[in-house]
Formats: C-alpha cells, structure tokens, sequence
C-alpha cells in the first residue's frame, strides 16, 4: 500500500514525532461497490503493484512519476471475498470465514 510518513520534532517537548498516512485513489470496478458509503465514498487506499513498490519509497521520484503511481489497481489483478458476519466467533484459521464473491452476486 502506498503511503506517506514523516518524522517531526514537538515545537514544545522536543519528542520524535512519528506520523504517517494512507494515500488513497478512486475505486476501480470492483471495490467502487463495496467502498461507497461514509465521507469519502468511491475510493481505496493505493495498492501498488510489486514491481512498483522500489519506486515507491525512492526518494528520488519526480512529481510526475508520483502521480503516475496513484492510481487505482486494475480490477482484474484483485479477488473479493465476503466475510461472514459471524467472523468474531470463529477461530482465525476458520477458512469457511471468507467466500469468494462471484460477479453480479450481492456482497451484503
């Protein structure tokens, strides 16, 4: 996931301040119907793909290329799966908590 971070120094303590936050980009076909509610609707954080991630975190990187990284991953380099909504009660190695979403079916 792509993202930013920054270490700053409290103007009054003197304390190490260690700060970060996502990036995020619009919601491609797929997660746009599963992320549309809330302030922000119709987005995702940044998936990078592997071979981006190096260029990602170079600090070396122009504007232009920045951007040409924020942008969502393609749909179809990504699996969805519904998580059953009794999740908490199982044990985490329950695999029979995720079923994979089938196209036109209802994540709901």
């Amino acid at each position: 996931m792509g993202g930013v971070y920054d270490i700053w120094q409290h103007p009054e303590t003197g304390e190490d301040i260690k700060t970060f936050a996502l990036i995020t980009t619009p919601a491609n076909e797929l997660t746009g119907y599963i992320h549309n509610g809330g302030k922000n609707p119709n987005r995702i954080p940044l998936i990078l793909k592997t071979e981006d991630e190096e260029r990602w975190l170079d600090p070396a990187l122009s504007e232009k290329e920045v951007k040409a990284l924020m942008k969502p991953l393609e749909a179809e380099l990504m699996d969805a799966y519904r998580v059953n909504s009794d999740f908490l009660k199982r044990s985490p190695a329950d695999c029979s908590v995720l079923e994979p979403y089938r196209e036109g079916e209802s994540l709901f």
